[in-house]
């Protein structure tokens, strides 16, 4: 019995420490930009970036629809396992890829937040990547 308390408060722990990641807000002005920013991926964080892209009327492809900060994870050695899209609440798609590198771990989503209500009664979309590397934080946490 006291083998199964300790144990639960151990998950509880761990998830309070999983839920007090906060997501930093980076505004980058040009994809130049990224290259100064600096990663240790093994680290644990998550960071959205905004200004990547600009606003769209509407969603591209599927197919020809990727990311940018993808490029700074296979610069690195890590490789792809997994990828997912679907719609949400807030906008009409996001893009999921998961990346791998030994113990490293990093989730990117790209995010097509629905923006702004045009006089056509259409909605333009302002688009996002945030990287969120050895949590188990999801995109919208």
């Amino acid at each position: 019995m006291l083998i199964c308390i300790v144990g639960f408060n151990f998950v509880v722990s761990g998830q309070d420490y999983v839920d007090s990641i906060r997501t930093k807000v980076i505004n980058v002005k040009s994809i130049r930009d990224l290259d100064k920013l600096a990663f240790n991926f093994c680290d644990t964080f998550s960071v959205e970036m905004t200004g990547l892209y600009p606003i769209l009327k509407t969603l591209p492809t599927l197919k020809d629809d990727s990311t940018i900060v993808k490029t700074f994870l296979i610069k690195n050695g890590f490789t792809q396992v997994d990828w997912g899209t679907g719609n949400w609440g807030k906008g009409p798609r996001f893009i999921f890829i998961k990346y791998v590198k030994g113990n490293c771990s990093c989730k990117i989503f790209k995010k097509y937040y629905f923006n702004q209500k045009q006089k056509d009664n259409s909605v333009d979309l302002r688009i996002t990547e945030r990287i969120i590397c050895n949590s188990d934080k999801f995109m919208d946490d």
